[in-house]
């Protein structure tokens, strides 16, 4: 009784108050900035492609599950970037998959070692709920046996992403329309009309610091801010040996502790792991949260030299 009753209450969770995680959250979105800024496509120079699974609240039923794969194409004759994305996300009786395509265009601000990217993106999303997989404590309950919501809706969003050699500045809304699901029974209509997408938006900026020729500290922060959720900050630091190995940690308010690190296995493909740990009540029932991300870019073996010759290719 006990078990169901918890997979009812988180299912509630969920469903009647969803804005604090509509959009996925992710531990490594700074290799994978993307997710969250359509600005930043073509940023590298170079043709990179990403696949990131995360596994969130390990051990307790109904958690976040998200899987996402993104390619990001420069052109940089015209100063134009191409990203394109698909994402599945699981939550509950909640699965989301999405399809993004994004178009930036990049000039040079105030010299040849900077760059502003302005970013849009527009997309569809494949919202289904099944209320009538939850295990109810009373069974045949008629609010929820046989309601199911399948529905396609648009989404739109923008940015703008502003570097130079040692300092960077993205501000974005992935999603910027009210997206609005129900169905005909009177019990969900209000529920399941106010729990699918609100616009969300995203600050972020960091510094780099040369500490001598084959170290460089990356101090960032990240700041997300959706209707009807507090305010979330996420205060990262990574460290950088060369072009081999980065290892960091972060600190998302009020929710966990993030430790991470990235290898480079070959000239072209990196590895990622990160490792979340809640600091709320959460993790009494939580054994944390995994996140591994995989990274191909096409880069020429030349181009692989010391990382103070190579700027925001890597770490931004």
């Amino acid at each position: 009784m006990k078990y169901k009753l918890s997979i009812f209450l988180l299912t509630c969770l969920y469903v009647v108050n969803s804005f604090g995680q509509q959009e996925p959250i992710y531990s490594q979105y700074m290799f994978n900035t993307l997710a969250i800024n359509p600005a930043y496509a073509g940023s590298h120079d170079v043709v990179g492609a990403t696949i990131l699974y995360r596994n969130q609240w390990m051990g307790v039923p109904g958690a976040p599950k998200t899987t996402m794969a993104g390619i990001d194409i420069p052109d940089n004759v015209n100063g134009i970037g191409y990203g394109f994305q698909i994402n599945n996300d699981q939550i509950g009786i909640q699965t989301t998959n999405t399809i993004v395509g994004a178009l930036s265009y990049r000039v040079h601000l105030f010299s040849e070692d900077d760059e502003l990217s302005t970013g849009i993106q527009l997309g569809m999303a494949n919202y289904q709920a099944n209320f009538g997989s939850v295990d109810l404590i009373q069974q045949f309950d008629p609010s929820f046996t046989g309601v199911y919501i399948n529905k396609w809706l648009p989404n739109a969003g923008a940015g703008l992403f502003y570097h130079n050699e040692k300092f960077f500045l993205g501000i974005s809304a992935p999603s910027v329309l009210n997206s609005y699901v129900g169905v005909s029974q009177f019990a969900i209509q209000k529920t399941a009309a106010s729990g699918f997408s609100t616009p969300h938006y995203f600050l972020n900026s960091g510094y780099l610091f040369n500490l001598n020729d084959d170290l460089v500290l990356k101090p960032s922060i990240l700041v997300k801010a959706v209707s009807g959720a507090p305010m979330n900050v996420d205060f990262n630091t990574n460290l950088y040996y060369r072009d081999l190995i980065s290892i960091g940690a972060s600190y998302r308010s009020n929710a966990s502790m993030v430790g991470m690190i990235q290898l480079r296995l070959n000239d072209q493909w990196q590895v990622g792991y990160a490792y979340d740990r809640d600091i709320t009540n959460i993790k009494l029932y939580s054994m944390g949260t995994n996140e591994i991300m995989f990274r191909y870019e096409m880069r020429p073996i030349k181009s692989l030299i010391h990382p103070r010759n190579i700027g925001h290719s890597i770490y931004f």
